[in-house]
């Protein structure tokens, strides 16, 4: 018998309140020594110390005024341990079996309704869906906990959400979006009218930015690209440190950097996405975001030794760990970044995890106002490369841009006011002497 694709949709674990829910940092993790993984994250061991976790900090925050609360909030991400998530987690997979069950419930048992409803469970990404999930569950619960309808919402409930996240005092504007998709993605799963658009919304959402921006004494800080030098020392401490796992961090940090990749796609190429030479590197990066959804092509690139440079120490690092990793295993699937033996996938999240580890370790600060995240490293290297002469189309192509279209690499990555330096010829002229 088909499941009731309201109940698998719409019937969230019993609400706590809604602060409580919404509100609070993610439970105390415990990191594997390589892999980054929280463990017991959804086991029923975390339940308890999660549940009081958040309720402690919910108590806190609703004695706070909502200036008070904006720096609680900006207090606890700066303290909190990411929580990184491999694969598919227990979020993305109640999006998949919802889908499924959508889709059993509405294509029916007839020729190719299976098939349309798993094809129907493919339409996102695992992390998107988990994601998702996580944040569909948290607007139930406050439905739920306030007494509003959730399904089918309303624009009126949405933007009753907006004030509660606001009075939270701990999600920026520019994060914001992140909250309205997924109830407008379950609507368009059920085929309902999307509560999370239109001018009512958008208002509130300027309001919401202008409050916010008030309150925390000026707009956002700027995600700045990472200096070509600071990418360089990364390389050199790799090659002198000896603790392993630290040398194939950095490894994977400068293996982003120099293929201009993004940070998922760079720390996650498997050993049979790279062919080794003594004088280069030569990458496939089989996927990437929006790639399989919009039918693109694979990126190649050839990542050659720097010519006439005895110590070319970005390439002599990732060429080192990579033919290391050829040499300790001959599975193709194996990730050249994670320990020997683990073929889980990497978050893309872990490149900002390594940054913030580097950066630490090498005492680099960003300038007054800004912030180094893990596009930070494809901006370091669309920066660099275009200061030391190289042209926008060229630059397009590395990064895997659509039709390379050079628009996004202007607006969005480059800072045409850093001048060229040394490191950044050191890690970026390679792709010049190719050229000619």
């Amino acid at each position: 018998m088909a499941q009731d694709w309201r109940a698998t949709l719409g019937s969230p674990p019993p609400p706590l309140r809604p602060e409580a829910t919404l509100g609070g940092p993610p439970p105390a993790t415990a990191y594997a020594s390589e892999s980054y993984e929280a463990r017991g994250f959804f086991g029923p061991g975390d339940a308890t110390k999660h549940i009081n976790a958040k309720e402690i900090l919910a108590v806190t925050l609703s004695l706070l005024s909502f200036e008070d609360k904006l720096r609680v909030g900006a207090v606890v991400r700066l303290m909190r341990a990411p929580v990184h998530g491999r694969g598919a987690t227990a979020g993305s997979a109640a999006w998949t079996r919802s889908c499924v069950v959508l889709g059993d419930h509405r294509f029916g048992a007839g020729a190719g309704g299976e098939t349309a409803a798993q094809l129907l469970s493919l339409a996102l990404a695992e992390s998107t869906k988990g994601n998702y999930a996580n944040k569909w569950v948290a607007f139930v619960s406050f439905c739920q906990a306030s007494g509003y309808t959730y399904l089918p919402g309303t624009t009126e409930t949405v933007a009753c959400y907006l004030g509660f996240i606001f009075e939270r005092g701990t999600v920026a504007p520019a994060t914001l979006q992140g909250y309205l998709t997924p109830i407008n993605a379950v609507h368009a799963l059920m085929q309902m009218e999307r509560p999370a658009v239109g001018p009512l919304l958008v208002a509130l959402r300027h309001g919401y930015a202008r409050a916010y921006a008030n309150i925390s004494g000026g707009l956002r800080v700027k995600r700045v690209p990472l200096p070509a030098a600071a990418l360089l020392r990364f390389a050199n401490l790799g090659l002198t440190t000896a603790d392993a796992g630290l040398r194939r961090r950095l490894a994977g940090l400068v293996m982003t950097g120099l293929t201009f990749s993004r940070p998922g796609g760079g720390a996650n190429l498997r050993r049979k996405d790279v062919s080794l030479t003594g004088d280069s590197i030569k990458v496939q990066i089989m996927d990437y975001k929006h790639g399989a959804r919009t039918d693109r092509e694979r990126i190649l690139i050839n990542l050659p030794r720097r010519s006439g440079s005895r110590d070319d120490a970005p390439f002599r690092l990732v060429h080192m760990h990579l033919s290391a990793i050829a040499m300790a295993t001959a599975d193709g699937d194996q990730p050249c970044f994670s320990p020997v033996s683990d073929l889980r996938p990497l978050p893309t999240e872990v490149a900002t995890v390594w940054m913030r580890e580097a950066i630490y370790l090498l005492d680099v600060h960003p300038p007054d106002g800004g912030m180094y995240a893990g596009h930070s490293l494809r901006a370091c290297a669309a920066t660099s490369y275009r200061s030391i002469g190289g042209e926008l189309d060229a630059c397009a192509q590395l990064m895997g841009m659509k039709d390379k279209s050079t628009d996004v690499v202007s607006a969005s990555y480059v800072d045409a006011l850093v001048d060229a330096d040394d490191a950044a010829r050191e890690l970026y002229d390679r792709y010049l002497r190719v050229r000619r």
